[in-house]
């Protein structure tokens, strides 16, 4: 059976598809390139070549292994394989050669084992999925990166806003770079994410 990202394994909760679907839809054509910082075990890379089948996306991951679930905040725990109890730790598929198999059909994706930012010139970019890591400064680390790819309309997704140096990353990041974020409105708090439509003056 061909894997799809409803049976992959990953954090995109119902809640946090449906944002993110809508997101895609709006502004992801077959003409964009797309990066996304957090490939996992693809899930969101695979949702992203559903509703949008960009031109290309550049995926990239550090292949840290998740030592435990244990302590860590809700959002950690959430729905993996539509088992809203279900927890993981260090999965088998969570590998850069697992992935390689993963979109070895899907010409368009480009992986990279990395830990960002990178010293890695990209293209520019229309959209942007980020969910690497959610320390305060890596996060506003990943912001500062993408955004010498991003042009005037540029959209930028950020995962997991129910943590507090996530939060704090992205509004610092906005006031020093005079943009704004909108978030979702989720049922649970835990899926809150936001969205930055890059504006260029």
């Amino acid at each position: 059976m061909r894997k799809t990202w409803k049976n992959t394994i990953g954090f995109l909760s119902p809640e946090k598809a449906k944002f993110c679907e809508h997101v895609i839809k709006e502004h992801v054509t077959q003409d964009s390139v797309c990066l996304e910082i957090g490939t996992y075990c693809g899930k969101s890379t695979l949702h992203l070549i559903e509703y949008g089948n960009p031109k290309k996306i550049i995926t990239i991951d550090n292949y840290t292994e998740l030592q435990s679930t244990a302590g860590l905040p809700d959002v950690f725990e959430e729905n993996i394989l539509d088992i809203p109890t279900a927890k993981i730790s260090n999965p088998k598929a969570y590998t850069f050669e697992n992935n390689e198999k993963l979109f070895a059909d899907y010409p368009q994706v480009e992986l990279i084992k990395g830990h960002t930012p990178l010293k890695l010139k990209l293209p520019i970019l229309d959209y942007i999925y980020i969910d690497g890591g959610h320390t305060y400064e890596q996060k506003v680390a990943d912001l500062e990166w993408v955004f010498q790819y991003c042009k005037d309309g540029t959209v930028i997704v950020l995962d997991d806003w129910s943590m507090e140096d996530v939060q704090n990353a992205i509004k610092y990041f906005c006031k020093e770079y005079k943009q704004s974020y909108v978030l979702s409105e989720p049922n649970e708090f835990r899926n809150t994410m936001s969205k930055i439509v890059v504006k260029i003056a």
